[in-house]
Order: C-alpha cells, then structure tokens, then sequence
C-alpha cells in the first residue's frame, strides 16, 4: 500500500482509492492531566475508488453486487445506519 499527502492511496493489487476527512466541529472539552488542552473533534470522512485495473474488475464481474441495504448485524451497539 502507497499513500500519498493527496488523499490518494495505493493498493497492492493497482487500485487507487481517494480518501477525504474533514473536520466538522471542534469544541474544548477542559485540560488534560500531562498539560494543555483536551478538544472533542467531529468529522466526517469518505473513500471512494479512483481507478481499478482491468483484471481485477474481469475477476469479480461475475460474482453477485452488495444488498442495497445493511443487514442488522452490521450496525454494532450504536443502531443507526
């Protein structure tokens, strides 16, 4: 795996996946015990496939595509999608 300071992450088998983060909100939640300032911090993050090579998507095309929904078990304690 290659990444780079653009978002863009190489996998081993030649796919290019991009990855974006961004901080949503920032809020001071008091001091720390070692100094300095504890912040809660919300984000919001994302990947999406930028390029796959032609092999592999050969190589898959004929297996099934993924439910349009999450299956329950997918959710963990939180419950919400």
């Amino acid at each position: 795996m290659e990444t780079r300071s653009d978002g863009l992450i190489k996998l081993s088998d030649g796919t290019v996946l991009k990855l974006k983060v961004f901080i949503v909100d920032i809020k001071e939640a008091g001091f720390s015990q070692y100094g300095g300032v504890n912040f809660d911090v919300s984000i919001v993050g994302g990947v999406s496939t930028q390029n796959v090579p032609e092999e592999l998507k050969k190589a898959v095309a004929s297996n099934p595509l993924a439910p349009p929904t999450t299956p329950d078990r997918w959710l963990g304690d939180r419950g919400y999608r």
